[in-house]
């Protein structure tokens, strides 16, 4: 039972308590998420079984996606809901013309400032633990991206609200966008909801609930588990013939004798590499593109086929 489940978390939970879950139903120890989802927010959750869990660091750094909320006029102290009131205007002014003026200036690469909410390490420490004593750190810029930013619906009144869609990359703070944007339109802003609808190829249609998660290991029924390649897509594919195999499992060196489909390979960039049947070999480095010598990094077959 080695791959990935593609599980929707819902909210008032975290991320650890899922990993938690899944351990406990499966029997298993090896068990991992493939990036934090916060506790109130719902939504896709990358889990690693077994062997997959080595390749949890892939899953990490896969795009994501995400659907939220954003509430004008209120400023909180953690950037979301579940955080202090720490102004609130008494009038907010902001139409949807002004807010997809803002909005542009937000797409592509920019710069965040992470939250004393969040679990980045400080001297060994999180963020949110030294927020819990009331401690406050300087925290230096982080650069992200942000592919797409759109507005889905604009709701007008005392406390403007809006949906946003959103695409980024790994380490980006929607609550520091959201607040990010209401300090852009001078009105200030919070998230009020999330819900991340997207890890790379995981998408929120396809993610199954606790209780369907029960029902298919209560059936002894696996066939939700998504292969060890799904966090993969981003590197390019090689293909070992089968007599070379046995040399990949040992980390010898694989060169262009040993390699099936022809392959253009870039100097040290990652690889996976392919048995002639699609099953995952093992992760490898380019160490020459003039003569396509690769080495083989994590391998995870343990016999031959």
């Amino acid at each position: 039972m080695d791959g990935f489940i593609n599980l929707l978390k819902p909210p008032g939970v975290s991320s650890h308590d899922m990993v938690n879950f899944v351990r406990k139903e499966f029997k298993i120890k090896k068990v991992g998420h493939g990036g934090t989802l916060d506790p109130g927010a719902a939504g896709v959750l990358v889990i690693g079984v077994g062997k997959a869990t080595r390749l949890l660091e892939y899953a990490v750094g896969l795009q994501k996606k995400y659907r939220a909320e954003i509430t004008f006029g209120i400023s909180t102290s953690s950037g979301d809901s579940f955080g202090e009131i720490v102004k609130k205007e008494k009038d907010v002014f902001v139409t949807e013309k002004d807010l997809n003026a803002v909005l542009e200036k937000f797409t592509g690469e920019i710069f965040q400032i992470p939250p004393m909410t969040s679990a980045i390490k400080s001297k060994g420490k999180k963020l949110y633990e030294l927020a819990r004593k009331g401690i406050e750190i300087e925290r230096k810029p982080r650069k992200v991206k942000i592919s797409s930013l759109k507005l889905v619906r604009f709701i007008d009144g005392d406390k403007p609200k809006a949906f946003l869609d959103i695409a980024c990359s790994k380490g980006t703070y929607i609550r520091s966008l959201c607040h990010d944007v209401g300090a852009q339109l001078g009105c200030g802003a919070h998230m009020s909801f999330l819900v991340r609808t997207g890890v790379g190829e995981f998408m929120l249609d396809d993610a199954l609930t606790l209780a369907e998660l029960k029902e298919y290991i209560k059936d002894k029924d696996f066939s939700f588990l998504k292969p060890m390649t799904s966090v993969l897509g981003h590197l390019q594919s090689v293909i070992v013939n089968n007599d070379s195999v046995f040399a990949v499992l040992n980390g010898i060196y694989l060169n262009s004798d040993g390699i099936i489909n022809t392959v253009k390979l870039s100097r040290d960039k990652k690889v996976k590499l392919l048995t002639e049947s699609g099953q995952l070999l093992a992760i490898g480095k380019v160490i020459s593109d003039k003569k396509n010598i690769i080495k083989p990094e994590k391998v995870f077959k343990t016999k031959r086929g």
